[in-house]
């Protein structure tokens, strides 16, 4: 009785070290395939545009944020002029 029970375990465990194997595998064969593969092309941007998208040009671009204030009353804004 106790020996058929050692057999059951014994065939888990065998099957449990091919499991491991299998997953260690392919582990190793994504590690080898994202080393090795090749890199994507930079995306290139298209010369046409005259400015640059982060750059602010006016600060009335966030007057909307003071006029629709979630933390507090709402204002205006009045830039200072130099």
């Amino acid at each position: 009785m106790l020996e058929n029970s050692l057999i059951k375990f014994r065939f888990a465990n065998y099957l449990l070290a091919v499991f491991i194997v299998f997953a260690v595998l392919l582990l190793i064969r994504n590690m080898v395939s994202t080393t090795f593969s090749k890199k994507a092309a930079p995306h290139v941007v298209s010369s046409d545009r005259t400015s640059d998208p982060l750059e602010i040009k006016d600060i009335m671009h966030h007057a909307a944020i003071l006029e629709k204030n979630l933390f507090g009353r709402s204002m205006q804004l009045h830039p200072i002029m130099v």
